[in-house]
């Protein structure tokens, strides 16, 4: 109105919808791994997801990736996503520029940053958003003191 004063409102049907904010349900889009096996989110049960972009263009990101195999692979499932993947650092992969993985891109990385991570839970609700780098403190505020 004009006031300078932004309001912010909650969908009322928010716990409904589907996309990749914190507490909304993941995106279930099917993928195919590197190694040809077909997925989608809802394949995971047990335990939780997380889906972690990283990108050649920075390293240390593969890095980080690798420290997370090596910490968390046991806690729960591990997604990496990278474009024209060139070695296999453990998890699942997910090659997108492979066309088949195209919905998988369209909603995990598409024109968001490619070290974006989502932390989804058993019952498929994204419950962290976060950078590639800040994941030890992210998993930690979940995982840590349980």
């Amino acid at each position: 109105n004009g006031s300078g004063t932004i309001v912010l409102v909650k969908e009322s049907n928010f716990s409904s919808l589907i996309g990749t904010q914190i507490d909304m349900i993941a995106p279930n889009p099917d993928f195919i791994t590197i190694t040809g096996k077909r997925y989608n989110i809802k394949d995971f049960t047990e335990k939780p997801i997380l889906i972690a972009n990283i990108s050649g263009c920075t390293r240390r990101s593969y890095d980080q990736y690798k420290s997370l195999i090596d910490r968390y692979s046991n806690r729960f499932h591990i997604i990496g996503i990278e474009d024209d993947i060139k070695e296999n650092l453990g998890g699942l992969m997910v090659d997108v520029s492979d066309s088949v993985n195209n919905d998988f891109y369209v909603n995990y990385r598409n024109a968001y940053s490619s070290y974006d991570c989502y932390l989804i839970n058993e019952e498929k609700r994204i419950i962290d958003k976060f950078d590639v780098f800040d994941w030890e403190a992210a998993i930690s505020k979940h995982f840590d003191n349980k």
